[in-house]
C-alpha cells in the first residue's frame, strides 16, 4: 500500500481525509467511504463491478492516453464517472474519500484492530447456538447505538470472550466464504438468462447446512455424488448420472445498502453464477442465474403455472425451519453492521447517535442514506433483544438440526412461509436488472458506458491532481 506523510491526526498533510474535521458533509464522506470499503468485504457482486468499472476505465485510458493538455480535463470526467457509480449504489461518498481513507493511520488502526482470534470464532459458534447469549449482544448494541459505543467490547469482556467487536465481525465474515450454512436461506426469487438473452424464472435455491443441505429446485445435491465444495464464497457442484442432471458455479454475496437503481430497494442475501444443463442428446445448455431470498413471484414461481405450491422444492425440507434459521442469523447480522458502523465513525463520538445528530443538516428534507441504512437495523436490534421472543424462535443451529427430519412432507409448499418472515416477491421484470451486467461465465461486469448519471452529485471541493487519484484507485484494487 502507498505510504503517505502523515500529520498528527493520521492523515496526509495535503489530505482532504480529516478524522478530527466537524464539518457534516465531511464526516458523512468519510463514514461511507469506510462502509463502502468494508462492504467490499462481503459483497462479491459489488467488488466485481468496482473492480471491473476501475479497469474498464483505465484499459480505455491506456489504449489512448489523453494529451499533457487534456489530462486534467479526462481524469476529472472519469473519476465523476466513478462518483456516480458510488451515489448509484447508495453510497454519499466520493472516489477521492475512498482511496485516501485507505492511506490513513485511521483506517491502519481498524485493519490490526480488525484481525480474528480463536476467542472471536468461538464467540460467533456460540452466539448462533445460545439465544440468551444473542439477546445480550443485541442489547450491547442498542447502547452503542444511543449512548456508549464500547458496549459491546464490555459485554464480550464480560462474558469471558478475549476479543472485541471488531474481531467478531472479522470471525463472522471469513467463516462465510467457507462455510456455507452461513447463507442459510430460501431463495424464491431468481431469474435465469440463456446465451441469447432470454429471461425466465428459475429455480428456487435453499441452503440450510454446509454441504449436506443444498437444492435447486426438487434436485437436492449429494455432497460425494455431485462432488459438491464451497471455497471463497463459491458454491460448486457437478451432474450425476441418476438424477441430477445440471452442474453449476453460485458466488454468495450480501447486500448491505440499498442502491439507488435497485427497483425493489433490496438488502439481503443473494447469489449469482451459472448452471449448465445436461440434455438427452448429449448436448448442453449454460444459462446465468441471479437469486435473492423471498418467495417467488405471482404467476412466476418457477413451476410455469402460476401455484406456488407446486413450485418444485424437496419435500422432505421443513421451509417454515429454515426460515427460522434465516431469520436468526439476520439478526445476528444486523450487529454486524452495528459494528461497521462504529468503526467507521471517529472514536471521539461516544455514540452512534452522537455522530448521527452531527451529520444531520438543519431544515434537510432527506435522511443521510447512511441513517436510513441505521434506522432499519436498529428495529432489528430491538426485535431481536427480547430472549423470550428469540427463544421461541429456536437458535441458528437448533433450526438447522431440525430442517430435515425423517419421515417429513412438506404439503404447504412455499405458501406456508408468511410475508412476515419473507420479504415479500418482486417480478421477473424487477429481478432482471441484476443479470443486466452479468457475462457467460456469471460474472458481474461493469463499464462507464451504464453508470447512471447522478442528478444530485457530491461536492468533494477536491483540488489535488486527478491522474494521481485515479492511478491510486487502480493501483489500491489491483491490491485487494
Amino acid at each position: 500500500m502507498t505510504t503517505v506523510n502523515t500529520n498528527s491526526n493520521g492523515t496526509d498533510a495535503g489530505s482532504i481525509f480529516d478524522p478530527n474535521t466537524t464539518d457534516p458533509d465531511k464526516l458523512k464522506m468519510q463514514a461511507d467511504a469506510m462502509l463502502f470499503v468494508s462492504d467490499l468485504q462481503v459483497n462479491q457482486a459489488l467488488k466485481q463491478q468496482w473492480t471491473s468499472l476501475l479497469a474498464n476505465i483505465k484499459s480505455k485510458i491506456d489504449a489512448n492516453p489523453p494529451a499533457d493538455s487534456d489530462k486534467e480535463s479526462v481524469y476529472k470526467e472519469k473519476l465523476k464517472i466513478i462518483n456516480n457509480f458510488l451515489a448509484q449504489k447508495g453510497y454519499e461518498t466520493t472516489s477521492v474519500y475512498v482511496l485516501e481513507l485507505t492511506q490513513t493511520d485511521f483506517y491502519e488502526d481498524h485493519l490490526k484492530e480488525s484481525e480474528p482470534n480463536d476467542e472471536s470464532d468461538r464467540f460467533v459458534q456460540d452466539i448462533l447456538a445460545k439465544t440468551a447469549l444473542l439477546a445480550g449482544w443485541q442489547d450491547a448494541m442498542q447502547k452503542a447505538t444511543d449512548t456508549d459505543t464500547s458496549a459491546p467490547d464490555q459485554f464480550l469482556a464480560q462474558h469471558g470472550y478475549k476479543c472485541t467487536a471488531k474481531q467478531v465481525n472479522a470471525s463472522f465474515k471469513a467463516m462465510r466464504n467457507v462455510d456455507l450454512k452461513f447463507w442459510t436461506g430460501i431463495y424464491g426469487n431468481t431469474v435465469m438468462t440463456t446465451s441469447d438473452g432470454k429471461t425466465d424464472t428459475g429455480p428456487v435455491v435453499i441452503i440450510y447446512d454446509s454441504l449436506d443441505g443444498i437444492s435447486i429446485g426438487s434436485d437436492m445435491l449429494d455432497k460425494d455424488l455431485n462432488k459438491v465444495t464451497y471455497k471463497d464464497g463459491v458454491l460448486s457442484w457437478t451432474k450425476d448420472d441418476f438424477t441430477v442432471n445440471h452442474s453449476g458455479q453460485l458466488t454468495f454475496s450480501q447486500v448491505t445498502r440499498a442502491a439507488k437503481d435497485d427497483k425493489d430497494a433490496y438488502v439481503g442475501n443473494e447469489f449469482f453464477g451459472t448452471i449448465t444443463y445436461s440434455n438427452s442428446d448429449g448436448t448442453e445448455k449454460k444459462e446465468s442465474i441471479f437469486g435473492r431470498i423471498g418467495k417467488p413471484p405471482e404467476g412466476s414461481s418457477g413451476s410455469h403455472d402460476g401455484n406456488r405450491k407446486s413450485c418444485p422444492t424437496p419435500p422432505s425440507v421443513q421451509l417454515s425451519v429454515v426460515d427460522k434459521a434465516m431469520k436468526y442469523l439476520g439478526y445476528f447480522m444486523a450487529a454486524v453492521f452495528v459494528v461497521d458502523f462504529i468503526a467507521s465513525v471517529p472514536k471521539r463520538f461516544k455514540a452512534i447517535s452522537e455522530f448521527v445528530e452531527k451529520i444531520k443538516k438543519p431544515n434537510e428534507p432527506n435522511q443521510p442514506e447512511v441513517e436510513k441504512k441505521l434506522d432499519s437495523t436498529k428495529e432489528e436490534i430491538k426485535e431481536s433483544s427480547d430472549p423470550k421472543a428469540l427463544e421461541e424462535n429456536g437458535s441458528f443451529v437448533d433450526n438447522i438440526d431440525n430442517a430435515q427430519p425423517e419421515n417429513f412432507n412438506n404439503e404447504q409448499g412455499l405458501d406456508f412461509i408468511n410475508n412476515e418472515q419473507l420479504p415479500p416477491a418482486s417480478d421477473v421484470q424487477a429481478m432482471e436488472q441484476g443479470i443486466e451486467n452479468m457475462n457467460e461465465n456469471g460474472e458481474i461486469n461493469q463499464n462507464e458506458e451504464n453508470v447512471q448519471e447522478d442528478p444530485n452529485p457530491v461536492d468533494d471541493n477536491f483540488q489535488g491532481n486527478e491522474e494521481n487519484e485515479f492511478e491510486g484507485l487502480s493501483k489500491l484494487f489491483e491490491e485487494v
